[in-house]
């Protein structure tokens, strides 16, 4: 950065050091072909040697440029702040899920009161700005700045050189001609020095003249000297130049650029009148960093070596450039409005351009040859337009130029143009049959814009469009014409893509090379027709290849002398069914019936096209498209949607595929059965049933025989199938399982992990003879050795499992077997089942009966299972505390106890018990009954149970937590768990105790809080203490009938399970699979659902994107919603049922009364009127309050 301003003040002084330079300049050896009329002597000519006082001349002094090195002091920075605010910045709302809309007060203004930006230089808001004296020009003696002294010029005036040169004294153009403002003439150049120029006849010669008329050649004829708009000096210069021609001639050529050097401005030549060579919109081997352009008007005559004569020779004409004679131009813009020229380049003469706008605006005096792209070289962008044509001369066009490379080459033709004769536009001249031409073009896209058509009716457009040689693609964009209601005439050899957006076009093959046989085979890669174009095919062409159709707009076949010719070698359709293409005709020639009129391997359904003609249907036959009478066609049925939930699947696993079918016009088919079919045999796997919306899901099972087909890529295929009706036609949808068509799957082995444990044998029980799997593709059967109806006394057992694959199913696509969380070999049997030997042994049973009873205590020691993850009893004790105040934030630490609860079971009818095992852990799990915490009852406090898992066990891990539901009995706060300690129980009061509260408190086992005098029901699947005399306690069974209302009964639902009166449904085990009665909290990757004891589950309603009824359900006392695929929604939720707002807390569930969202309060309904919950809007809340119609408070006391 720094050198770079150094070495802006070095080139500065170099300019200052160039204008005191001595007086002589160089000739150009390339046109050095005259006397150079310079002298080289000191004074002013031959009559004037040396200067004296009395010319006035004064010698100037260079002067030295500032050395100044900028340092950071130079620098000043500068704040402004470029930021722009997102959604980040704005305050978020609480809402989650799908059901997410604005809270009722987002509609008002938002302030970005959440942004985080800080202006920083790495955020781009603060820079650094150059503020230094010596750029301000304010030097010191630290830089070494000498100014530059100019100096004085000659005044001196020669009498004989003034009479013999016509009054001019040439030692004053001489000396001028050494300053930037003076044109320079030097042999047979002359250089204008970025001075505007103007070249007119003056007498019988002609003249150089300055914008304002002032003569800057003398009496010098410079008609057959070279003309340069810039420099000769080889340097780097940053203005701009211009050349005019008004009248005259100049037998040689006019150069807009320098003849070497570096030009960072722009050039313009403009050619109004007279005669000259050529016409180089840049200079000889420099370089233009601006743009060059060239404008040549009507009159102007470009004749190269012919320009001598009063006419030129055809072949002899000259050539306008953009460019330069090699060298180097950034853009070029070449206008050409008429003129006598034979060939324009938008390009140079071997030169290097980014990009050239070659314009034909008018009608060219005689033919030519126009090109994009250049005399040899290279272009990244050639863009050549002809418009306004219409003289009758034989006008070509090439894209590209004459044995050059160009990336992209851009060719439009239109507005008022009007090309003679079949003479083709090709893309590239190399493209020209028999041409030498070797010029390359990578893409080349045609665009017809506004064309006028020669005359009313079909007419030829504009030759034909030739993409022959083009190594990329070539396309075609027809954008309308001048005469809408007329069809123009396309003709094209070697084009890929046409695209006819507004217009009406009758598309012929065609080969400028056979001028004979004007209609030849059309054959195009990609034909789209917009919503407004028309595509026109008749029986002109020998035939009609297009491989590719797209759009909405029409395809029409005209038959007038005979049948059209028909579309063929159709291999994929882009229309749809919701924009299709209108296929229709018309002519006395054309047949409807039994015509094809679009064929191809690609038309496998009607889909994506429409008739055109009334009473006429577009149908598919035999991969083709036909047009038949409605009355004899059903209403055309696809097939929208059919994709799975997901990539990858395990054998066993479920596939859950979406399927969505519209008829034609895209309304749903609805209460129809869509089948699906696997393998390419066609084998049903099953069907489902679409719902109003056309929609519906369809469960695949991955079991043999899809692994079969998914292992054989011949067979990889699925369809869906609907097999139509009496009003609707059948339609498939093919997909492709593990291809690129709709998706790519990966299909592995299923690992075994049986987790359910093998309860230990007790006296007179039954064994367990069936371990719970869960939807899985196979059975798990207990075989006991020895193998008895019931177990006995003094008998050692063992347990083996035999796993059995289900109808469909085998075990050849296996990966681990785990029992327990251990790994197990299993042993192959001859029917395909597997053995799993002794995975349990049991020791005998002593004689006498089994039961179980609880035993509770405070918790004081870690138990070892934890002891791996927790160093101590206090971080135990907190995971507890953090585990309650999930469900109730409210609770303190102080409001919180911890037990120690021990299982124990007695072998020999009640006489020893001792702590129970895994093995002899009751299936049902066991009920534990805790007292009620000093001070507290049911009535007046709330309470929350955390149970910490010691073991494995329903999918969760040592260490975890559950929280089972509570009831509140007389007896204590009593739950159900499926294995024991540590348990914490925490508290919070929501009411005061009364009178009545008091008197209870003796019944409720309040009075004293000692956990150790508790007493607990040891109800469970497995037998209960057999009788009183062997029971070390009272069973704990409750009498429902006695106990107060205010705790609520429980009942059981056939559907729900347990329910309770006043705090709803109970759920057991989170996650849990469990057969137990009750119903289940269950996480997905999708979210929580609650799965009823049914397997069922409760959902809303969705009518449309923004309009949905939820339903709602009280579970373990608190208030939920579910949307329309069941899933648990938090957050801001707007019912339709009830038209209004609630807020459902992700950990309390739906809230009443005041709440404050993001510094807002809100009140909602807390009367069980039946809309409890519903946000109050425009209205007084019950305590005095107001709220707005967005339900916010505005602040104001009552």
């Amino acid at each position: 950065m720094k050198k770079r301003r150094k070495w802006r003040w070095k080139r500065a002084a170099a300019c200052l050091l160039t204008a005191a330079m001595m007086l002589t300049v160089p000739g150009i050896s390339a046109f050095a072909d005259e006397t150079d009329a310079s002298v080289t002597n000191t004074g002013g000519c031959e009559h004037h040697l040396e200067h004296t006082e009395d010319c006035g001349y004064t010698e100037g002094e260079a002067g030295t440029p500032c050395e100044h090195e900028h340092t950071e002091a130079c620098y000043t920075l500068v704040k402004k702040c470029i930021h722009e605010h997102d959604e980040s910045c704005y305050p978020v709302s609480e809402k989650s899920g799908l059901e997410e809309t604005a809270t009722p007060s987002e509609a008002e203004e938002m302030e970005p009161t959440q942004c985080t930006h800080e202006c920083s230089e790495e955020s781009g808001c603060i820079t650094e700005e150059l503020n230094c004296a010596h750029e301000q020009g304010k030097h010191d003696d630290t830089c070494g700045y000498i100014p530059v002294k100019e100096g004085t010029p000659c005044e001196y005036v020669c009498e004989v050189c003034q009479s013999q040169n016509g009054g001019v004294n040439l030692a004053q153009i001489r000396l001028l001609a050494n300053t930037e403002d003076s044109i320079v003439i030097s042999g047979n150049i002359v250089y204008a020095n970025g001075i505007p120029i103007v070249i007119k006849e003056n007498g019988d010669i002609t003249s150089v003249y300055g914008e304002d008329g002032t003569l800057l050649s003398g009496d010098i004829d410079v008609s057959s000297k070279f003309i340069f708009g810039g420099w000769s000096d080889g340097e780097n210069h940053s203005g701009n130049t211009s050349v005019t021609m008004e009248s005259g001639t100049i037998t040689k050529n006019i150069y807009g650029g320098s003849n070497g050097g570096t030009l960072e401005g722009s050039t313009e030549v403009i050619i109004k009148g007279g005669k000259v060579g050529w016409v180089y919109g840049g200079g000889e081997d420099d370089t233009v960093n601006g743009t060059a352009r060239v404008t040549i008007y009507p009159g102007s005559k470009i004749w190269g070596g012919e320009v001598g004569n009063s006419t030129a020779d055809d072949f002899n004409r000259g050539t306008v450039f953009g460019g330069g004679y090699g060298g180097t131009v950034n853009k070029t813009e070449v206008t050409l409005l008429g003129g006598d020229f034979g060939w324009a380049y938008g390009g140079g003469n071997g030169s290097t351009v980014t990009s050239t706008n070659m314009q034909l605006l008018g009608n060219p005096d005689s033919w030519c040859s126009v090109f994009g792209g250049g005399n040899g070289g290279k272009i990244e962008t050639a863009n050549l337009t002809a418009r306004k044509i219409n003289s009758g001369y034989a006008v070509f066009l090439y894209g590209g130029g004459w044995c050059d490379d160009v990336e992209t080459a851009n060719i439009t033709i239109g507005g008022d143009c009007r090309l003679a004769g079949n003479i083709g536009i090709y893309a590239t001249g190399s493209g020209e049959s028999g041409s030498s031409n070797t010029s390359t073009v990578e893409e080349a896209n045609f665009v017809i814009d506004n064309f006028d058509l020669i005359s009313e009716g079909n007419t030829t457009v504009c030759g034909p469009l030739v993409g022959t040689n083009v190594d990329g693609t070539s396309t075609v964009l027809v954008t309308g014409s001048k005469t809408p209601t007329a069809s123009m005439q396309l003709f094209l050899k070697d084009i890929d893509e046409v695209t006819l957006e507004q217009s009406s076009a009758v598309l012929f093959g065609a080969d400028p090379s056979d001028p004979g046989n004007p209609y030849q085979p059309l054959k195009i890669g990609r034909l789209e027709v917009k919503s407004s174009g028309e595509a026109i095919f008749t029986a002109g062409n020998q035939s009609v290849t297009i491989k590719k159709l797209a759009g909405s707009g029409k395809l029409l076949f005209e038959g007038q002398a005979k049948q059209p010719t028909p579309i063929t070698g159709v291999e994929s359709v882009l229309s749809t069914v919701t924009a299709p293409l209108q296929i229709t005709g018309r002519g006395v020639a054309l047949t409807i019936d039994g015509t094809t009129f679009i064929s191809g391997p690609g038309i496998t359904s009607a889909t994506g096209f429409i008739s055109g003609m009334n009473g006429y249907t577009a149908v598919n036959v035999d991969d083709g498209i036909q047009l038949k009478k409605s009355t004899e066609v059903k209403t055309p049925v696809q097939i929208t949607l059919a994709t799975f939930d997901k990539e990858s699947y395990a054998y066993g696993e479920t596939m859950n595929l979406s399927i969505e079918a519209k008829i034609a016009g895209g309304a749903p088919l609805a209460g129809e059965n869509v089948y699906i079919w696997a393998g390419n045999a066609g084998t049903q796997v099953g069907s489902v049933v679409l719902d109003d919306q056309g929609k519906g899901t369809f469960s695949l099972k991955v079991n043999s025989f899809l692994r079969d087909i998914f292992s054989d890529p011949a067979k990889q295929t699925l369809l869906a199938y609907y097999q139509g009706s009496d009003q609707y036609d059948h339609y498939v949808s093919m997909m492709t399982l593990a291809g690129t068509n709709k998706q790519n799957f990966t299909f592995t082995n299923a690992d075994i992990a049986l987790t359910q444990e093998i309860t230990a044998p007790a006296l007179n029980q039954n064994p367990v003879r069936k371990l719970e799997v869960g939807d899985t593709f196979f059975t798990a059967e207990v075989l006991w050795s020895p193998d008895h109806t019931a177990f006995q006394a003094d008998t050692p057992y063992s347990a083996s499992i035999l796993l059995k694959p289900k109808q469909s199913y085998d075990f050849k696509s296996i990966g681990t077997i785990t029992y327990q969380g251990t790994l197990v070999t299993p042993q192959i049997q001859s029917d395909g089942s597997l053995l799993l030997t002794n995975v349990r042994t049991f020791t005998a049973i002593q004689a006498g009966s089994l039961g179980y009873d609880t035993e509770q205590k405070p918790l004081d020691t870690l138990p070892a299972e934890l002891q791996k993850k927790f160093s101590s009893m206090e971080e135990l004790k907190e995971a507890l505390y953090q585990g309650v105040i999930q469900r109730m934030a409210e609770i303190s630490k102080e409001n919180m106890d911890y037990y120690d609860v021990k299982l124990l079971v007695s072998l020999d009818g009640g006489n020893t018990w001792e702590a129970a095992t895994p093995g002899n852990f009751p299936d049902g799990g066991i009920q534990v009954t805790l007292p009620y915490p000093a001070g507290t009852n049911g009535k007046t406090h709330d309470f929350v149970v955390v149970h910490m898992l010691t073991r494995a066990m329903n999918g969760k891990n040592p260490g975890e937590i559950e929280f089972p539901a509570v009831e509140e009995t007389a007896s204590g706060i009593t739950f159900r768990v499926y294995g024991l300690s540590p348990i914490s129980v925490g508290w919070k009061q929501v009411a005061e105790a009364g009178d009545d509260d008091n008197q209870d408190k003796d019944n409720s086992g309040n009075t004293s809080g000692d956990s150790n005098g508790s007493t607990s029901d040891s109800t469970g699947s497995s037998s209960n203490s057999s009788g009183s005399n062997g029971s070390r306690r009272d069973s704990g069974d409750r009498n429902d009938s006695a106990e107060d209302n205010r705790f609520g009964n429980v009942t059981r639902n056939p559907k729900k399970g347990y329910l309770n009166s006043k705090f709803g449904v109970i759920t057991g085990v989170a996650n849990s699979n469990a057969q137990d009665g009750y119903s289940h909290w269950i996480q997905d990757a999708h979210g929580w659902w609650l799965r009823y004891a049914d397997h069922s589950y409760p959902k809303g309603v969705r009518y449309s994107d923004s309009c949905i009824a939820y339903a709602w359900e009280q579970v373990n006392g608190n208030w939920w919603a579910f949307d329309e695929n069941g899933y648990l929604k938090t957050g801001w939720l707007f019912d339709d049922t009830y038209s209004g707002w609630f807020y459902v807390d992700a950990d309390r569930g739906m809230q009443t009364g005041w709440i404050q969202i993001q510094g807002i309060w809100y009140y909602l309904n807390p009367v069980s009127d039946g809309t409890k919950g519903l946000m109050y809007t425009g209205r007084k809340t019950s305590d005095g309050y107001y709220v707005g119609e967005n339900g916010a408070w505005d602040g104001k006391e009552k």
